[in-house]
């Protein structure tokens, strides 16, 4: 209402008429307008009529539109309703960054597997080395043992960072280092692979605490890739190689992967050699049934319990035994 000093007061509101659904309740308000337009509307019997007919019709069609087929009011059935939900066809875009630490994940990293006699088939990690023809890995992942005897080596290959890799190059072993657990294998593409691969760069230098990160297919990681990170904990000395110690956290798939420095230089490979010494394995415990075989045990790939100081075999190691198969490692 308007005040005698021309201050406008709203009024209080009518009471409002509410219908109860388990929808959002739709309430009429009768709203108080201004003296004059109030007054306005009661003198004219034809305005009146227009907007009592107006209010039938609303209240109307609100009450149509929540009936039952029995003719009661009820909550309006959601499953009835002509709004049909919208699904989309379209695949989800694949992530745009492939590139960590200018390491480009795509065209460098590899998943190597092994097809074993009996059928069985396992699998590690590996980086393109010194040319898109050869991939450095570790020893143990292409070596046979009691549980495979190699009969093939396949290389795979990411088109995206969300997928599982593809097999696109057979693979030979090319030279091996048993003491420092490295091998590099020469690969050749399968049918019509076309894409071209990247070597990675080679650490110059590397101190402890310096970050780095680990690239590889973990076997707690799931089919993609997956990069986890750490530092440079520290050096051990065994059997004249310096080893490098690793708070990463890395598993049984990672072995043969790449740990690369802030500028995407090769720093180590992970490797089953604990930092105690060669003959001792990183601590670690299977916890799932990574084989599929029905049972949690030592043939699983294991997990590293009691902190995460893993042990790299160095890439110096690596680059010799390049230069001493008559390959050009760039300086």
């Amino acid at each position: 209402m308007v005040s005698m000093d021309g201050t406008i007061t709203p009024a209080e509101p009518a009471q409002s008429i509410q219908v109860v659904s388990q929808v959002k309740p739709i309430v009429v308000t009768n709203r108080l307008r201004s003296n004059k337009t109030r007054t306005g509307f009661r003198q004219n019997p034809i305005t009146q009529a227009i907007g009592a007919i107006s209010l039938l019709l609303i209240i109307g069609v609100v009450v149509s539109l929540m009936k039952d087929n029995d003719g009661t009011v009820g909550p309006v059935d959601a499953s009835t309703s002509s709004i049909t939900p919208v699904v989309s066809s379209v695949p989800a875009a694949a992530p745009t960054k492939s590139i960590v630490s200018e390491v480009d994940i795509l065209a460098s990293v590899v998943q190597v597997v092994t097809e074993c006699g009996n059928g069985d088939s396992y699998s590690g990690s590996g980086t393109i080395f010194v040319d898109e023809f050869h991939v450095l890995t570790s020893n143990h992942v292409v070596s046979s043992d009691g549980d495979c005897s190699i009969v093939e080596l396949f290389v795979e290959t990411i088109e995206r960072i969300d997928s599982a890799p593809i097999r696109t190059h057979i693979a030979k072993i090319f030279a091996i280092d048993e003491e420092a657990d490295l091998a590099i294998l020469k690969i050749a593409p399968i049918d019509s692979f076309t894409k071209t691969l990247k070597a990675v760069n080679v650490s110059s230098n590397n101190n402890i605490g310096d970050p780095i990160i680990a690239i590889g297919f973990p076997g707690i990681g799931g089919d993609s890739v997956t990069v986890t990170s750490g530092e440079i904990s520290g050096y051990t000395n065994y059997g004249g190689i310096q080893w490098i110690k690793s708070s990463v956290s890395m598993s049984g798939g990672n072995s043969g992967g790449g740990v690369f420095d802030s500028n995407g230089g090769l720093v180590g490979i992970p490797t089953m050699v604990g930092t105690a010494g060669a003959e001792n394995t990183t601590d670690c415990r299977p916890d799932r049934d990574t084989n599929s075989d029905g049972e949690i045990d030592e043939d699983d790939l294991c997990v590293p319990v009691g902190g995460f100081i893993n042990s790299l075999s160095p890439v110096g190691r690596a680059v010799d035994l390049a230069r001493a198969n008559g390959l050009k490692v760039a300086p």
